[in-house]
């Protein structure tokens, strides 16, 4: 999960980054989205690309036809990320 690999100081790069961007470029504006949505909820400012990393999986969510599922597992994920940072801070 981004976030957690954010935590621990690990930073993946994404060496697709620019193709991505190119190939699917509703997806990728979505993953700029999604990366807002993160820092303005979480206080957590991911790198850039996992911008790609987000919409290469929204484009596997929309090819195996479980866009709908891959949405509310986010959702999930991202309320389970800030109940954990509240419950961590003094």
């Amino acid at each position: 999960m981004p976030i957690k690999r954010f935590q621990q100081n690990v930073l993946l790069p994404n060496p697709l980054l620019w193709d991505i961007q190119r190939l699917y470029p509703k997806e990728f504006q979505l993953g700029e989205e999604a990366l807002t949505i993160i820092d303005k909820r979480l206080g957590v400012q991911l790198p850039k690309d996992e911008v790609g990393f987000i919409a290469m999986h929204l484009v596997s969510a929309q090819m195996s036809g479980n866009m709908e599922g891959c949405c509310r597992c986010h959702a999930v994920n991202a309320r389970n990320a800030a109940i954990n940072k509240i419950s961590v801070q003094p």
